[in-house]
């Protein structure tokens, strides 16, 4: 599984691979990636980055060459979602999962506002890669 393997059709496609692509299209909920002139694959906003993704728009320009590892493969539909993160939820360390799960209402965080919103804050908790959104 090379990053520089060609891809021809879908069935070339396994869960875990690593792949690299074009960033084809940029919207509020993620982006598209090409991985060939015949495969195009979705990036979740939440998939791309192991950190807060202020600006899609300007971090994933359209034409950047990015590298990923496929989430799922959707034959039948043709879908393909890849993420672009490098650190994976299976393997993050036991204090990063235990820091979110033992976040209680009145707790007290140090931390950095990200974005505000109408809805609530995005904040980024200190010694963490966790974004809150509260």
């Amino acid at each position: 599984d090379t990053p520089g393997k060609h891809l021809e059709k879908i069935e070339d496609l396994s869960p875990n691979m690593i792949v690299q692509g074009y960033v084809k299209n940029v919207t509020s909920k993620g982006c598209f990636i090409m991985l060939s002139r015949k495969l195009d694959a979705k990036v979740l906003l939440s998939n791309l980055s192991d950190g807060y993704v202020e600006s899609p728009e300007k971090e994933f320009p359209i034409g950047k060459l990015v590298a990923g590892r496929v989430l799922s493969v959707e034959p039948l539909s043709k879908r393909v979602e890849v993420t672009l993160k490098t650190s994976d939820s299976r393997t993050a360390s036991q204090s990063e999962i235990n820091n979110l799960s033992n976040l209680h209402v009145g707790d007290i965080v140090i931390g950095q506002i990200k974005r505000v919103e109408s809805y609530g804050l995005f904040i980024t908790i200190e010694n963490t890669n966790l974004v809150r959104n509260k």
